[in-house]
């Protein structure tokens, strides 16, 4: 579809969508399964100044109605069907016209609703696609936020939407190689898949970009030996979009995830809000365009705005001394054992690098005298031996003293849609594991 045959058919939708009643005070769940047709509506609803979010096909029918009916929902779009399900909001519910509601990972509590509008989308657009050469696929249906967010950024930036078959890594290389991609945008777990296609030196002449879970050294490595040498791996939020970018020589033992990228700065403050020194740990804070409006608040409206055009993230992180930040967790994932701070991703990022493990996750169990005391969870590499022993010895010599005192091999760990780490679920399979035993 050329950009001019994308007006037309925006054109045609905004018709039949005004037609069905949906105006600028409508709140409409889009759950229409065609991607391209997903975002000719989405543009659609832009365009009128209707409020809009995503209904998911992989979400129960009782999930999808609850979520119309936080969202107060007037409508339902379903490929060409709209379902009228309110004459208006729900009263008391303030009017955001030309917005977009995008839900977060809930990796720190219950999914909080970002609402963004048309000019936060095209501010962070640059950022994500460069330009009109690029040929962008996102590793994601279009129905999970970060895909749809990709989908609008390649329309605002007059580049290439490529749709892939997202479920089956080999057709992926094939069809990266046919549609000529130039960009793949995808998250750790898919690029672990990846790794284990036949004829992966199709890759090579493809950017690889990596965001939305920390990207260890031993598979930014393997990666760039196997697949592609130009891996960015990324570190963004649902607020923001994306943050900053490392770059393909910018793959070292600190694991950055490089340079703010242009709109934006990034400072590191403590706890009072202070900027801290190059070097030394705190919550990352990003200042800059595009940020979203504020959180949907349960009554309707806006709640906890960014002040003066900065995001406290909730992340924990430093800055290094050529300007690149570094990711160390969630300040809400971190746990205290014996009066030391406990960053789970640094010691996670040590286990992935061990070569039986293809993924895990730390937790703190609890202890009334220790605190928190660090356990593992772990998917062991399938074929390869895992010896509980060796493995000890090999993260005590890295991590020290904050080395997990239990392993714990599990088939698959928890993960959101995202593919991010479930870490609330992780507990709970420890629990049911430690029952069990």
């Amino acid at each position: 579809m050329s950009f001019v045959e994308l007006v037309s058919a925006v054109n045609r939708s905004m018709l039949d969508l005004q037609a069905a009643g949906i105006c600028s005070t409508s709140i409409v769940g889009v759950g229409t399964r065609n991607e391209a047709e997903h975002l000719v509506q989405c543009i659609a609803l832009l365009a009128i100044k209707a409020s809009q979010f995503t209904l998911s096909h992989m979400d129960p029918p009782a999930a999808r109605a609850a979520l119309e009916q936080r969202m107060g929902a007037t409508h339902r779009l379903e490929s060409s069907r709209i379902s009228v399900l309110a004459a208006s909001p729900p009263p008391g519910s303030p009017c955001l016209p030309g917005t977009l509601r995008l839900a977060t990972s809930g990796t720190s509590g219950r999914s909080k609703q970002v609402v963004l509008n048309e000019e936060s989308l095209v501010l962070q657009a640059p950022r994500h696609v460069e330009n009109q050469a690029q040929r962008f696929a996102c590793l994601a249906p279009i129905q999970h936020n970060f895909a749809k967010r990709h989908r609008l950024y390649c329309a605002a930036q007059g580049a290439v939407n490529l749709f892939f078959d997202v479920d089956d890594p080999d057709r992926c290389v094939r069809d990266a190689e046919r549609m000529d991609a130039t960009t793949l945008h995808v998250s750790a777990l898919q690029a672990r898949g990846l790794l284990s296609t036949r004829g992966s030196g199709h890759f090579r002449q493809i950017r690889l970009k990596i965001g939305g879970s920390h990207v260890p050294l031993g598979l930014r490595q393997q990666i760039q030996q196997e697949l592609t040498a130009d891996l960015w791996t990324g570190y963004g939020t649902t607020e923001t979009g994306a943050i900053a970018f490392a770059r393909p020589d910018d793959h070292d033992e600190l694991e950055c995830v490089g340079q703010p990228l242009p709109g934006l700065s990034v400072s590191i403050r403590d706890q009072a809000g202070q900027d801290l020194p190059t070097g030394e740990r705190g919550e990352i804070t990003v200042c800059g365009d595009g940020l979203f409006l504020g959180y949907l608040a349960d009554a309707g409206g806006l709640q906890q705005s960014p002040a003066h055009s900065c995001f406290s993230t909730g992340d924990i992180g430093f800055i290094d001394r050529q300007g690149r930040l570094i990711v160390c967790g969630r300040q809400d994932d971190m746990f205290v054992f014996n009066s030391m701070n406990i960053h789970p991703q640094e010691i996670e990022s040590c286990l992935r690098d061990h070569a039986a493990v293809r993924d895990a996750v730390v937790i703190p169990k609890p202890s009334a005298v220790h605190g928190g005391i660090p356990v593992a969870l772990v998917e062991v590499e399938v074929g390869m031996a895992y010896d509980a022993a060796e493995l000890r010895r090999w993260v005590q010599q890295r991590v020290g003293v904050r080395c997990p005192r239990q392993f714990v091999v599990v088939e698959q760990l928890p993960r959101h849609p995202s593919g991010k780490l479930d870490r609330t679920a992780a507990r709970a399979l420890y629990e049911q594991t430690s029952t069990n035993d």
